[in-house]
């Protein structure tokens, strides 16, 4: 038999009920020291991998717009309420921005508060920002497009393009092989910019964890790039650097669509890793 999912709004220290049943879909904000069973943590995002690019690539930033968190406890049918499973979700989007040229790889999240402990699977929705809400105000070139997901980097001098490797059979070399060819006319004054700018909304589950009472939470999300570089973003690049002359004009090359066509960022947020660890 079909149960509805009940939501829960987490909104910083304060929560409100979005649940099918309640009149008008609000309920009054509880009071946050209410309860001995509630749970405090603060999420922070980390970015990992990225530091063995071809030469003469660099990243610049990544942009994620965060939809909301999803934490539905792990509780068996008969434990559930008549509604259905509750789940808590953070109530406002919020943006994760790195600045990876400036080596910024840890991004602090808001704080949130949960009405009891226990075991929690865990989902991110990561989608573009409402109309009107502008994600990086500081900055009017990163997330300023309606993105979900944005990666900025520049190529320059010395870029290597990796051929794939030849068959067995056209190849008896011992393995491994490898063969570059580098844009020898491409100079740093002349690096080119490129650019994924996504705008699709994609949900994935990540992962359990376990967060007790009594004590402070960090949930930490961490962002594996390199998988996603290698399979998709260097790719990409290397086809429309394959495809013309880099140093043609000033504007980025958006690599956008030859992305979606490979794992789109699926890969890269389908990948984030979450745990929890106990703070005090």
């Amino acid at each position: 038999m079909n149960r509805t999912l009940c939501i829960a709004v987490l909104a910083a220290s304060l929560l409100a009920g979005a649940c099918s049943g309640v009149e008008d879909g609000v309920q009054e904000p509880l009071e946050t020291d209410a309860s001995a069973s509630e749970v405090r943590f603060r999420t922070w995002f980390e970015v990992v991998g990225g530091s063995e690019l071809p030469g003469g690539m660099e990243l610049e930033s990544l942009f994620l717009n965060v939809g909301s968190l999803i934490l539905e406890p792990m509780v068996d049918d008969s434990a559930a309420s008549s509604q259905g499973p509750v789940a808590f979700a953070t109530a406002r989007p919020f943006p994760v921005h790195f600045d990876l040229a400036e080596g910024q790889r840890v991004f602090a999240g808001p704080e949130i508060v949960l009405p009891q402990d226990g075991d929690f699977s865990v989902s991110i929705l990561v989608e573009p920002p409402a109309v009107g809400f502008s994600a990086v105000p500081v900055d009017d070139k990163v997330g300023s497009g309606g993105a979900s997901v944005e990666l900025l980097g520049r190529v320059g001098s010395g870029y290597e393009i990796v051929n794939d490797p030849p068959s067995e059979e056209d190849n008896p070399e011992p393995v491994p092989w490898r063969s570059i060819r580098t844009l020898d006319g491409l100079d740093l004054t002349g690096s080119r910019e490129f650019v994924y700018r996504s705008d699709r909304v994609v949900r994935f589950h990540l992962d359990s964890v376990m967060l007790q009472a009594g004590s402070t939470w960090d949930l930490r999300l961490t962002v594996e790039l390199d998988d996603w570089l290698n399979d998709s973003v260097i790719p990409a690049v290397d086809a429309l650097l394959e495809v013309g002359d880099v140093t043609s004009d000033d504007s980025a090359m958006d690599i956008t669509e030859t992305v979606e066509s490979e794992t789109g960022s699926d890969e890269l947020i389908g990948g984030i890793a979450v745990h929890a660890v106990r703070r005090r």
